[in-house]
């Protein structure tokens, strides 16, 4: 039972390289995530003064080569009693039955792997999956990816913190490659490395990330009130790493 929710523990994680050339003049996450479906501005073109006799010169700056700073958004959606849906906070503390669902959204295309911790303590794959894209992790930004796609995943009566890394890259990431591919299993058969844990648990301590709660007004429970909608995460620094973990802790 407790392997249906481990699954719940959106750790959010990305490995993601970056070769953005300039500083961003955008400070907020969202403003960082949204660079990526966007093409870099041009200055306009410069011409010479026309009373002097020499050649218009077209001065023009092309920023197309620095691409944008690499990050996700992401929803965690609980299903309410009365059948209604509505976004919740990952800080929220769940309780044994209750369902919840989330989705993830990049603004690159690139490669996604989520791996898990399962009751046996050792991290498997749950993306990529046959169930889920085809069992295909290579994505494309600003399509939405929903886990599960069409059930629910449910809190069981055993308490604690559920954890999951999510990695996203530009390029496909070796060791995990190697996971998803070897003997021709499922990836969702295939163990993690220690020493890969470890290295995102690393990042998760050394990188700093610039983070971002975004509120809707949700109906819940015959009353209105603002709910988080989407969290951005993004990694404002060029030629680094994205780390970032989430954690859903749920009571009995």
């Amino acid at each position: 039972m407790r392997a249906r929710v481990s699954v719940l523990s959106f750790t959010v994680c990305a490995i993601l390289v970056l070769g953005l050339a300039q500083t961003t003049p955008y400070k907020s996450a969202k403003g960082l995530f949204h660079l990526g479906f966007t093409a870099p501005p041009k200055r306009p073109a410069v011409a010479a003064k026309p009373a002097t006799k020499v050649p218009k010169q077209v001065l023009v700056t092309n920023l197309t080569e620095a691409r944008p700073n690499i990050g996700i958004r992401y929803e965690i959606t609980q299903l309410l009693d009365d059948c209604e849906r509505a976004s919740v906070d990952p800080g929220t503390v769940f309780k044994a039955g209750d369902r919840v669902r989330f989705s993830l959204e990049s603004n690159t295309d690139g490669y996604l792997y989520i791996i898990n911790r399962g009751t046996s303590g050792k991290w498997k794959y749950i993306f990529p999956h046959p169930m889920i894209n085809s069992g295909n992790n290579s994505i494309q930004k600003g399509q939405k990816y929903t886990i599960p796609p069409q059930n629910w995943l449910q809190f069981d009566k055993n308490p604690g913190q559920e954890e999951i890394f999510i990695v996203l890259s530009r390029s496909k990431v070796d060791p995990f490659e190697s996971g998803v591919l070897k003997q021709g299993q499922a990836p969702a058969e295939q163990p993690i490395a220690d020493a890969v844990i470890d290295e995102l648990n690393s990042h998760v301590k050394t990188r700093a990330l610039v983070f971002e709660k975004e509120e809707s007004v949700t109906k819940v429970a015959s009353f209105t009130k603002p709910q988080v909608q989407n969290t951005y995460a993004v990694n404002p620094e060029p030629d680094s790493y994205f780390v970032t973990k989430v954690v859903l802790q749920h009571v009995p």
